[in-house]
């Protein structure tokens, strides 16, 4: 087993137990909006990675978040297998450290995960009412805090990425800048 897997592995593990904790903390408003690590953890190591890793970093916080919840088993690990799919064909078709796409797909991700679990969660009282409502006051203000906490992700990983030179990501691509002195 190489030390990268296991060390996302650990990082899985270290984001399931901080979703557990603290992020109860970062709810707000009338209804509980709280971040989903785990969410986006997979979309930006699919969006990085593939959707062959993405699928299987999907299938273990899925699992993960499976077992924290206790309800509905195998609900989570089909959608984080999935949206890790989903986000992992976009690897090919966009370009990778253009932060837009990153942070998009978080929203995009995020809004088709929720909306999936709240149709198959709420599925005996499914109306338009029901799922407007859950649209309007869940998942977007959801999405949407999945969205700012994905920026400061990208941008803690960014600095990561730097300082390590291009050895963060699983290519090893880094593009350095230099800047020539051509004097006075």
């Amino acid at each position: 087993m190489k030390a990268r897997y296991l060390v996302g592995f650990l990082a899985l593990i270290l984001l399931a137990v901080f979703q557990c904790t603290v992020a109860e903390n970062f709810s707000f408003g009338s209804v509980p909006i709280k971040p989903n690590f785990l969410l986006i953890a997979i979309i930006m190591y699919s969006f990085y990675n593939g959707y062959i890793k993405g699928a299987v970093c999907g299938l273990t916080a899925g699992i993960m978040q499976d077992l924290l919840t206790g309800m509905n088993f195998g609900l989570y690990t089909i959608l984080g297998v999935l949206i890790g799919i989903g986000v992992g064909y976009l690897n090919k078709r966009f370009y990778r450290d253009n932060p837009i796409f990153i942070i998009l797909s978080v929203f995009a991700g995020t809004f088709v995960y929720e909306l999936i679990t709240g149709i198959i969660l709420n599925i005996k009282m499914l109306d338009f009412q029901t799922i407007l409502f859950g649209v309007r006051f869940v998942i977007l203000p959801e999405a949407l805090y999945n969205l700012l906490i994905a920026i400061v992700i990208y941008g803690v990983l960014r600095l990561l990425r730097i300082i390590s030179k291009g050895r963060f990501f699983a290519d090893g691509r880094h593009r350095e800048r230099t800047i020539e002195w051509r004097g006075f």
